[in-house]
């Protein structure tokens, strides 16, 4: 879900959004980066190995932070994000990133 809004986040110039340098050079640059830690979090876990869980609580909480930083700025009246898909997407990353911290927890809790 997290790389469906970011797909979502171009629409919307989020670099204006959260003042990223560079605008939409320096939001895709870093996106670059960030693209190959989500996928070696996802090679982790498909490998079971220890760091998989530690990663997948790590993604959930950036996705509870995700929606919690997009509901601020739409409580604060911004535009963006405000169509029902875009919607949608950040209340489905609410509820995924909640159900995978309470499995990730529970992996690694044993």
């Amino acid at each position: 879900m997290l790389v469906n809004h970011e797909i979502d986040a171009v629409y919307w110039k989020e670099w204006d959004l959260f003042n990223i340098r560079g605008g939409i050079t320096g939001f895709i640059a870093l996106h670059l980066f960030l693209v190959f830690v989500i996928l070696g979090g996802l090679v982790l876990v498909i490998r079971s190995e220890f760091w998989g869980p530690v990663m997948s609580v790590v993604m959930g909480a950036v996705g509870v932070f995700t929606f919690a930083i997009h509901a601020h700025y739409l409580r604060k009246g911004r535009p963006e994000f405000r169509v029902p898909l875009s919607l949608g997407i950040l209340g489905a990353i609410l509820v995924v990133s909640v159900l995978q911290l309470a499995l990730a927890g529970a992996v690694l809790m044993g």
